[in-house]
């Protein structure tokens, strides 16, 4: 292991769990989330097309927003720039949604040096009186996310990443009394470890741990949207120059919600629902049952603490990529979300899949530059599940 590793990463790290100790401390009970453009779907045009299995991918700056340990294989100074407007998945509602990211990763030292910048247009809305006449458009304003990460190989076989987040959503802007905002901090950590003479790579990564987004008072706060994310993928097939293929599984868990308050107004009221549910009718499913089960099944159904990581709460997907002649890549994955949204339970197979391509210029014209494309749902669809198209461009400097 490389003695410079004590004086840059190792310190970074420690002060890095050390902060997540405190904060999961200060985030107990809370039941809600705040930020989500954190958690967005086709953030990387590469993860989208691989239905976000991601966290083992190396050599690219959109690692930073998976994984940032996947920074530290990148070379050279290198430029990303990704869009897509996800307008379509909400229809007449959806007039100006846009989610666009910029990256710079440069080699510095023995590690890599990344600063990205992401966009999260919140739209426009018609603005009416006492009739249905539109006097104005509105726009809802832009959250932003600036960030910076440092990555590096600890060893042959071992990498890890940190980054360092400042967060601002804003909240009803160009409306009447609007024009609320809220700055966070946060930070994500992450590790890779190629085995098998890197034909197998296993991974894993905490996101968006910090300070909670407050508009008026702590009272009404809510917590990011943390992610615990893990995977693995094989290099299946390995002919270099002439064709490569990765096969990639991951999880991610929900782990906002560390605890609950049993005596929260939204779990009471939920809870007395049920009751009431089946007392009055015989063929519910919570007829005959106990007050303390209901809560231990709302409980597990909110994915509260240990029960994130249950199987029908976490998000799966699977990929693979193809790469010919390093020129042409073919991607293409499956995921599935939370089968206790209703939503997701209705997706079929179709609306899990998501595919895409990327072409390696550099390979063919010696210009270097990659351009990416994905197709998929907007996440779980929204209101109109529709599928929608992203597309990237890096630049290698």
């Amino acid at each position: 292991m490389k003695s410079h590793i004590r004086f840059v990463l190792t310190p970074l790290l420690t002060a890095a769990l050390l902060c997540f100790g405190a904060v999961q401390e200060a985030f107990a009970g809370a039941g809600r989330q705040a930020a989500l453009f954190l958690d967005y779907p086709h953030r990387s045009v590469r993860a989208a097309g691989l239905a976000d299995t991601f966290v083992t991918v190396d050599n690219d700056p959109g690692s930073s927003l998976w994984n940032p340990a996947g920074l530290s294989a990148i070379q050279k100074t290198t430029v990303l720039i990704g869009y897509n407007s996800h307008s379509q998945a909400f229809g007449a509602a959806g007039e100006g949604l846009y989610y666009a990211v910029g990256a710079l990763s440069t080699p510095l030292g023995n590690g890599v040096l990344n600063a990205t910048l992401q966009l999260n247009g919140q739209g426009t809305i018609d603005y009416t009186t006492d009739s249905p006449d539109v006097l104005d458009v509105v726009n809802l304003g832009t959250n932003w996310v600036f960030s910076a990460s440092y990555a590096e190989a600890l060893s042959d076989n071992l990498r890890a990443g940190l980054t360092g987040k400042i967060i601002r959503q804003v909240l009803g802007a160009g409306l009447e009394g609007g024009g609320h905002s809220s700055t966070s901090y946060a930070l994500d950590a992450g590790v890779q470890w190629d085995l098998l003479n890197d034909r197998l790579t296993t991974a894993a990564s905490i996101l968006n741990y910090g300070t909670r987004v407050q508009f008026k008072d702590a009272n009404q706060s809510d917590p990011l949207p943390r992610k615990f994310r893990a995977g693995a993928s094989v290099l299946a097939i390995n002919m270099p120059g002439e064709f490569e293929m990765r096969v990639s599984g991951e999880i991610a868990a929900a782990i906002d919600a560390l605890s609950q308050n049993r005596e929260a107004e939204d779990f009471v009221q939920t809870v007395d629902e049920r009751m009431e549910d089946g007392a009055n009718d015989a063929n519910s499913k919570y007829a005959g049952r106990s007050r303390a089960d209901i809560e231990d099944e709302l409980i597990r159904q909110r994915g509260i603490g240990i029960h994130a990581f249950g199987w029908e709460r976490l998000e799966r997907s699977f990929g693979v990529e193809a790469v010919v002649a390093q020129i042409l890549a073919v991607r293409a994955g499956l995921k599935w979300h939370d089968e206790g949204i209703e939503v997701g339970s209705q997706l079929d197979i179709m609306d899990r899949a998501a595919f895409g391509f990327g072409v390696n210029l550099e390979a063919a014209t010696e210009l270097p530059i990659v351009v990416d494309y994905a197709n998929g749902l907007w996440g779980q669809g929204g209101p109109t599940r529709e599928r929608i198209h992203s597309f990237s461009l890096s630049v290698g400097l």
